[in-house]
C-alpha cells in the first residue's frame, strides 16, 4: 500500500535479473524486495544499475552485498523515497 500511496503503480514481474535491468536501462524508476535473493539472480543486475549510475542498497540503506537480506535499487534520483516506501510496507 505504501508504494502504491507513493508512486501510484506497483508492477511484479517475477524475476529479478529482469526487473533489475530494467532499472539499470531507464524502463523502472525502481525496484525492491525483502527477500534475500539468490546471488546469480541479482549479482550482474546489481553492476548493471551501478555502472548506469543508479543506486542498490539493502533496506538499511547500506551498501547492498551478495548476502544482504533485502534489495532497494533505484535510478538514483528516487532512491531515499524507495527506501523509505519499504521500509513502510516491508515490501
Amino acid at each position: 500500500r505504501a508504494v502504491v500511496e507513493r508512486f501510484g503503480d506497483m508492477r511484479r514481474f517475477g524475476c529479478a535479473q529482469l526487473e533489475l535491468a530494467m532499472v539499470a536501462s531507464g524502463a523502472l524508476e525502481g525496484t525492491m524486495t525483502n527477500l534475500r535473493a539468490n546471488s546469480w539472480d541479482t549479482v550482474a543486475g546489481v553492476q548493471l544499475i551501478r555502472e548506469a549510475g543508479g543506486v542498490v542498497t539493502d533496506l538499511e540503506g547500506d551498501r547492498w552485498r551478495h548476502d544482504s537480506t533485502g534489495i532497494v535499487a533505484s535510478n538514483g534520483g528516487i532512491h531515499d523515497e524507495l527506501l523509505a516506501a519499504a521500509r513502510e510496507s516491508e515490501c
